[in-house]
């Protein structure tokens, strides 16, 4: 989707429109068989759809009247001074994940290369407005939010039960067991989950461009309430087409459908990696499908670490940037209560370590880490750690010292979250090609040593040295040096110490640059 700035919101209806199909909440409430294949062939097929939120009789729902008091809610905060607004900005109080205040018109890139988006937002969280947590119960907000509190409540209450029904329906055609998609979807657990306001700036028809870059949502349903032309959806073609604002209707957009026509775990389609003659690890965005963290072959994790090892020195070395990232935890339970999330814990961290450039063709490591001491699973953990690189490429990319750079690849030893993540807009807005890769855990690979071992150093789980050895030294005592718990203390330890050797020589070599620089002064 992109957003395309009207020149007159209340009357300008470009051409052409999508052909989105309808569906009725109060059918699907009901139960209809009908409405619920319709459902599903809209989300398997368009991945959006129109959701038409009036009762057979006429009368408005629920979700549709409480819309109406969000718009109100919306004016109220963007007439706000732009000096009240930006004490709630979301770059300073919104977290990790910004779920939480205000961003200004142009502070990030557009839809046109060169050009700045064209308006302004405000977030308010899921568990803000529910009171789910301490923390998001505390968080400040301006005036027009906290009189609007039971507004809030009531309107997120009946968008819940709108998208409970659509995730049930879904899950009654698949066949899911229990409460299907909604198992993962519950009201009153914490979650990312937010509302979101936006405020476009109109522009006259000769200036008109996309203010806000084409994109798709995160997250499971995005559902989406306009009274004005100007959003846009991507054809197969390649082309656009506008979306028209219909009232009585909101359009839902469904990321879901992936898991609508999976292969069966263990089913492998990567064979253009597998082939030692094509490897080509764009290929691999997403395409291993299987139930271990594992790929599906000895022959496929081979090419993984072949391409990976080559990184630096390939031809085209100089016009790439590699960013190797990872995640640790104080682990504190086996499985959070979302089993696809993996463990959890209450400190983590997430990092990404990558080779910058320095004067004279020379380059040095460099590591950026992001510590996490709530709870969260370690999903979470190493997705915020392939967004933390994907941040650090975009400020290198579009600084001067970035300009050469052709292709981006971020490395990640967490293959669900590589199936997973798909934020690469922003850089190959740039013009920047983008690549997502696996990496096996803990093999050879010296950018993938230096990663691990900065989650561990940040999230204060890295060993004691001293009792690694001792631990090795006791297996070797007892005779039990063919296991694979001897090997893989044994290669902890290597991968330890050169990590630890990288870094203090990098430091080193900082430390007297930094007298070089001081001598030159004085003299």
């Amino acid at each position: 989707m992109q957003q395309i700035s009207p020149t007159n919101p209340a009357k300008d209806t470009p051409q052409p429109l999508a052909n989105i199909k309808e569906i009725s909440l109060e059918l699907l409430n009901n139960g209809d068989e009908a409405e619920a294949a319709k459902l599903f062939h809209a989300c398997k097929e368009d991945g959006v759809f129109y959701l038409n939120l009036r009762n057979f009789d006429g009368t408005d729902s629920h979700l549709l009247r409480t819309s109406s008091d969000i718009y109100q809610l919306s004016k109220e905060l963007f007439d706000l001074t732009e000096d009240e607004k930006m004490k709630y900005d979301i770059d300073l109080f919104g977290g990790d994940m910004k779920l939480n205040g205000y961003k200004p018109i142009g502070r990030n890139l557009g839809g046109i290369r060169g050009k700045k988006d064209g308006f302004e937002s405000y977030a308010i969280s899921k568990d803000t407005i529910l009171r789910l947590t301490p923390a998001s119960s505390s968080h400040p907000h301006p005036d027009p939010v906290s009189t609007h509190l039971p507004v809030l409540h009531a309107f997120t209450l009946a968008t819940a039960s709108a998208t409970t029904a659509i995730l049930s329906s879904l899950s009654t055609t698949l066949g899911l067991p229990g409460a299907g998609f909604n198992a993962h979807h519950r009201l009153a657990h914490p979650s990312p989950d937010m509302l979101r306001l936006l405020k476009y700036a109109a522009q006259p028809a000769a200036e008109r461009g996309a203010p806000q870059n084409a994109h798709t949502d995160l997250g499971t349903l995005t559902v989406l309430f306009t009274e004005q032309a100007g959003l846009q959806r991507k054809k197969g073609d390649g082309g656009w087409e506008y979306v028209e604002p219909r009232p009585g209707f909101l359009m839902a957009q469904y990321r879901l459908h992936v898991l609508i026509s999976r292969p069966e775990p263990g089913n492998c389609r990567m064979e253009e990696i597998c082939d030692s003659s094509r490897l080509n690890n764009k290929r691999f965005h997403g395409k291993c499908w299987t139930s271990k963290e594992d790929p599906c072959t000895e022959k496929c994790k081979a090419g993984v670490l072949e391409f990976a090892m080559g990184e630096y020195s390939r031809e085209d070395a100089r016009v790439r940037v590699v960013y190797w990232t990872d995640a640790s935890m104080n682990q504190t339970n086996e499985h959070s209560d979302t089993p696809e999330q993996g463990p959890e814990g209450d400190r983590a961290s997430s990092v990404v370590v990558w080779r910058h450039p320095r004067d004279g063709g020379e380059w040095e490591w460099q590591e950026a880490a992001k510590l996490h001491e709530h709870v969260v699973t370690i999903r979470f953990a190493e997705l915020s750690a392939i967004i933390l690189a994907l941040e650090q490429a975009l400020a290198f990319v579009g600084s001067v010292a970035g300009a050469h750079i052709r292709t981006v690849i971020v490395y990640s030893d967490n293959l669900r979250s590589v199936e997973a993540i798909r934020n690469y807009r922003k850089i190959r807005g740039l013009g920047v090609e983008v690549e997502l890769a696996w990496i096996p855990a803990h093999d050879d690979v010296e950018g993938n040593q230096l990663a691990d071992y900065v989650a561990k150093r940040t999230s204060s789980t890295l060993k004691d040295p001293k009792k690694l050895d001792e631990r090795i030294q006791r297996l070797i005592d007892a005779g039990r040096t063919r296991g694979g718990v001897f090997g893989k203390l044994v290669k902890e330890r290597e991968h330890t110490s050169h990590a630890r050797q990288v870094f203090e020589l990098r430091d080193q070599a900082r430390v007297a640059r930094q007298l070089s620089e001081l001598d030159e002064t004085s003299t």
